[in-house]
Parts: structure tokens; C-alpha cells; sequence
């Protein structure tokens, strides 16, 4: 999603329709679900779309939560690649909890932001 103004940068007043222009920061989420009965320890990469260069993403941004807990940083632990002109990120591992019925259990949500080029 969009979260900042190309124009200037700044936050986006509650009315702003944000554009996905470039200069315009967007954020990714990424969530996993564990749904079993087990805890699952995760092994996380993304790849980015073919547009982005490490230098677009903001490494300072990655932030985790883990289980409902509040997001913490993680950028320390995050590494990224690029391979053929393609980033590929890679996280730390994490464990999601097995699903207890709760709506926090089992989940590990991940973010970090961009910015369009």
C-alpha cells in the first residue's frame, strides 16, 4: 500500500488517496498462518517484483511480529540478493504457534517498506 506523498514525503492526511507513483513509498506485508496443531518454525524470502533495486527498499523498515505479539525490529537479521537483476529478501526464521482457537496464535506478520522507482 501506498503511505507517503511522492511530492514531498510527507505522511498521508486521513482524506489522501495515495498514488503508487514513482517516488511514492509502499509498504508490503507479508502474513503466514499456522493453522495446525503444531508450532511451525518458518525459512522466509521473498522475491521482489523485477522493478525494484536493493537500493529501493528501506533497510532500516523490516519489522516482525510474531504470534500477536508487537512488531519488532528486525532489520539487523535481514539479508537481501540480487541475482539476474532480481532482489530476492531473506528473513530471519520464526516460529508461528499452532493455532489454539485465539485470532493470534499461529500468525508471524512481516513488513518493511519501499520506495517506487
Amino acid at each position: 500500500d501506498p503511505i507517503s506523498r511522492a511530492e514531498n514525503g510527507s505522511t498521508t492526511p486521513a482524506n489522501y488517496e495515495p498514488k503508487a507513483i514513482p517516488g511514492a513509498i509502499l509498504e508490503y506485508t507479508i502474513t503466514i498462518t499456522n493453522s495446525g496443531a503444531k508450532d511451525a518454525t518458518l525459512a522466509l524470502t521473498d522475491t521482489m517484483p523485477s522493478i525494484f533495486e536493493v537500493a529501493d527498499i528501506d533497510a532500516t523498515s523490516y519489522k516482525q511480529s510474531l504470534n500477536g505479539l508487537a512488531a519488532t525490529d528486525i532489520s539487523g537479521s535481514v539479508t537481501t540478493a540480487t541475482d539476474a537483476n532480481i532482489v530476492t529478501i531473506t528473513f530471519p526464521s520464526a516460529t508461528a504457534t499452532a493455532k489454539d482457537g485465539s485470532n493470534v496464535n499461529g500468525t508471524v506478520v512481516t513488513t518493511f517498506e519501499v520506495t517506487l522507482p
